[in-house]
């Protein structure tokens, strides 16, 4: 992972393993990335030093993922709260996730709790089924450069910016084999439902959508997320990986998001 800030990687023991992850950053909120599904930590290359100079951030590479493999199948929630226990102990800490990872935060925050939320394209059981699953499945399963063309070619997937396209080609084709392996571990989606109990609590939850995604999630979004006490930010000319499309109005909103409700 290139950039220039001071990153220490970290080995987290995990049933079956170990984890391997980074921390960075010595100020300021802590923030726990999660990446999400046929991708690794790797993903987040372009935002973790502007993140780093206002956090103190940890992320790591999933079960099975990067260079967290080869792990046996596993529960990626209680992964998540070891990862978060390594890096930061018993101190507060925010959780930030993307896709599938943000799903993964999600239960982890109702599991275990957190000190607050933010979603990237998140997925709930309740949202509309997505199709295109399947078909990066199916383009997998013809190889790497089958999946990287089938993601890239997807409007609401596959980001404009070279450098973003570039990062995320690289990426898939290292973690073709997630696409076909079989899940990692039992995980059930929690329900929309489940960020009104949060904000209820009073934990923070930030949802952010690119405008490209597909219009039935955005849809959902309008729907379930202001009615559950969640802020929802809807990023122009961006996808369903907001960061990669826009890496600098999301490293502002997530800045912004997080120095307005973190204590001190």
């Amino acid at each position: 992972m290139a950039g220039t800030t001071a990153r220490r990687p970290v080995r987290v023991p995990v049933p079956g393993g170990a984890l391997a992850g980074w921390t960075t950053g010595t100020a300021g909120p802590r923030l726990l990335l999660v990446h999400g599904g046929g991708v690794d930590a790797r993903i987040w290359s372009e935002v973790l030093d502007p993140l780093a100079a206002g956090c103190r951030v940890a992320t790591y590479d999933r079960r099975g993922a990067g260079r967290s493999r080869p792990l046996p199948a596993g529960d990626p929630v209680a992964d998540l709260r070891a990862v978060r226990a390594e890096v930061f102990g018993t101190a507060p800490a925010w959780l930030l996730g993307s896709s599938l990872g943000a799903t993964v935060a999600l239960a982890a925050a109702v599991r275990y709790g957190t000190a607050g939320l933010v979603l990237e394209s998140p997925a709930f059981a309740n949202s509309p089924a997505d199709r295109r699953q399947a078909v990066l499945r199916a383009a997998a399963g013809r190889g790497a450069p089958a999946l990287v063309e089938a993601w890239l070619g997807d409007p609401h997937l596959g980001p404009r910016r070279p450098a973003a396209r570039d990062l995320l080609g690289t990426v898939l084709a290292a973690n073709v084999d997630l696409f076909t392996a079989p899940p990692a571990g039992a995980f059930t989606p929690p329900g929309s439902d489940r960020l009104r109990r949060l904000t209820g609590a009073g934990v923070p939850v930030l949802v952010l959508a690119g405008e490209r995604d597909a219009p039935e999630l955005l849809d959902h979004y309008a729907e379930v997320v202001p009615a559950a006490g969640g802020t929802l930010v809807r990023v122009p000319d961006a996808g369903h990986l907001v960061h990669l499309d826009a890496p600098d109005r999301w490293r502002a909103e997530v800045h912004g998001f997080l120095l307005r409700r973190s204590p001190g």
